[in-house]
């Protein structure tokens, strides 16, 4: 089998259906195939629609369980996934089917661990937002999942990539459970494991932007859990590091982690009324203790380390987190 697709499933039953319509272009295709719906403990009526759909399509395959997030959701379907290939796909999202069929041609012919390509953002009238930044990698080139980080590849979304199968099962390589930008995670471990990597400009992921969504949380308690995973997701990606890397993937290495810990800081002073004083402070200390702050070592831009002056003195970030919230 050539393609699995993956689709994590909790409450999205008014995207069901018209998911599925978007994938048409594969069930018309040569290519042998599977699409594994994992219903995530959906209080909905998202089971019953996914059973609709299972039981007129041999092709589908519907796993039911108790909500474990959606780190947990693809866990489960990596586990039983029979194809070469497997493509992450989001509920309320689409892909474009005649690009990721091109790309896994080409990847099944030079067994290419990881596939990346680019992604847009649309609202609910599929009205085009925006489109996520290029990568600073080479386009069109086989490289090293390392080669990438030291170009400045900048860890994203799992949806850009089609994965070898053999390759995430080779070196164990699992979402980890129960944090937001599992993602940003994910792609920093898994880039230090790929032997070849392919980046492509073409856009074939469209990213659905609406209110609930896991980056636009709409109670405090998912934006507080949203922002304190920041703390998590740096100490994570720093330790990474082995003492046998180079100085240059150190470095490149050093730049996510910092980064992560810059934008939070810098989503703090932007933002100044998204959340309350006391949080941020709650954010800092933790950092502090796994030495994350103050900032040290290398960043990605000039504007980050010029503003990093300012945060790193403690006392003044103080004093204006706390007048502006």
């Amino acid at each position: 089998m050539s393609l699995s697709i993956i689709i994590p499933v909790y409450n999205c039953e008014p995207y069901l259906i018209s998911g599925f319509e978007k994938l048409k272009p594969l069930y018309s295709s040569t290519i042998d195939f599977e699409i594994i719906y994992v219903n995530d403990g959906s209080t909905d009526n998202s089971l019953k629609v996914l059973r609709e759909i299972e039981a007129t399509n041999s092709f589908v395959t519907v796993i039911d369980q108790e909500n474990q997030g959606s780190s947990g959701a693809r866990n489960t379907a990596i586990e039983v996934a029979k194809g070469n290939y497997i493509q992450f796909l989001d509920s309320d999202d689409f892909v474009d089917v005649p690009v990721i069929l091109s790309l896994l041609k080409q990847a099944e012919k030079e067994e290419i661990d990881a596939v990346s390509f680019k992604l847009d953002f649309i609202n609910e009238a599929e009205d085009r937002l925006g489109i996520m930044d290029s990568n600073i990698v080479p386009y069109n080139k086989i490289i090293s999942g390392k080669e990438a980080l030291i170009s400045g590849y900048q860890p994203s979304s799992i949806c850009v990539f089609l994965f070898r199968t053999a390759f995430l099962n080779k070196h164990n390589l699992r979402i980890t459970p129960k944090i937001t930008h599992m993602d940003v995670e994910f792609t920093s471990r898994m880039m230090l494991l790929a032997e070849k990597v392919l980046f492509i400009e073409d856009i074939a992921y469209h990213y659905l932007q609406r209110e609930g969504s896991i980056t636009k949380p709409k109670t405090k308690e998912k934006l507080q859990q949203f922002l304190f995973d920041e703390v998590i997701i740096s100490n994570t990606i720093r330790n990474t590091i082995e003492s046998s890397f180079n100085q240059e993937l150190i470095i490149a290495i050093q730049k996510n982690y910092n980064s992560v810990v810059w934008n939070l800081l810098w989503r703090f002073f932007s933002k100044p009324k998204e959340i309350d004083f006391e949080f941020k402070m709650q954010c800092i200390v933790a950092l502090k203790k796994q030495n994350l702050y103050p900032i040290n070592g290398a960043l990605k831009t000039n504007f980050q380390k010029l503003t990093t002056l300012f945060f790193n003195q403690e006392w003044l970030l103080k004093i204006v987190l706390k007048i502006k919230s």
